[in-house]
């Protein structure tokens, strides 16, 4: 079987805002400068395709957001753990972890022991995206694969919603598939199949167990390595 492609990206650095010194009450325009200021680097909460942007050159190479291309390797490496990506890491920990990313840092993950604080960081950029990552206009024709009964029309239905979607939405699915296929390539020592990843990244990604299932299932014939 051949090993997906894993994108990349590498992280601009930019100082941290201070917090406001003032008790003072706060105009409008001051809070939209304030925010400006915030979200000229933050990650989380952001289009896909901007935190794309805010990566380093390898990671907009790759077309994937920074966060990913740091994770990917170290949960590769933790693939056969048990409860991976089930068991929760330490909210403290993820939130520390979020700040760096947002304040433009390109953070050393490998500093983190506890690898379900990554895998929680992962989850948590992923459910705060502000749209779908199959994209609002396509999620109900995803949605709606339910009513097809044969396995392999599933298949090429699903094939057909993924190849319309924007290149770094086809990238960041790609890249979380390939990567949920090795968790599941060592389901047998740490107990996470298809049906318990789809459970998890059902919420996560705002769509259906059934469609991460079709998805996980027949990611070679949906992203084209078989036939």
């Amino acid at each position: 079987q051949t090993e997906p492609l894993v994108p990349t990206s590498p992280r601009k650095t930019s100082a941290p805002t201070s917090p406001r010194e003032s008790s003072a009450p706060t105009s409008p325009r001051e809070s939209i400068e304030k925010d400006s200021e915030v979200t000229s680097t933050q990650i989380f909460g952001a289009p896909i395709e901007v935190a794309v942007d805010r990566g380093t050159p390898e990671s907009r190479e790759s077309r994937i957001p920074l966060l990913m291309m740091k994770a990917e390797p170290i949960i590769r490496e933790h693939a056969g753990d048990e409860g991976i990506f089930r068991l929760s890491g330490g909210h403290d920990k993820i939130q520390y972890w979020k700040r760096q990313f947002d304040l433009g840092e390109d953070p050393n993950l490998q500093e983190e022991v506890d690898i379900h604080v990554i895998t929680g960081l992962l989850k948590l950029y992923l459910r705060e995206l502000p749209e779908y990552l199959l994209t609002a206009k396509l999620a109900p024709n995803f949605e709606a694969v339910k009513r097809i009964d044969n396995p392999h029309v599933q298949a090429m239905y699903i094939k057909s919603l993924v190849e319309q979607l924007p290149e770094v939405n086809y990238c960041a699915l790609y890249w979380l598939l390939s990567l949920l296929w090795d968790i599941i390539a060592n389901k047998e020592t740490n107990f996470m199949g298809v049906e318990n990843l789809a459970l998890i990244f059902s919420p996560t990604l705002k769509c259906s167990v059934n469609v991460i299932q079709i998805l996980l299932q027949d990611f070679e014939v949906i992203f084209g390595m078989a036939e």
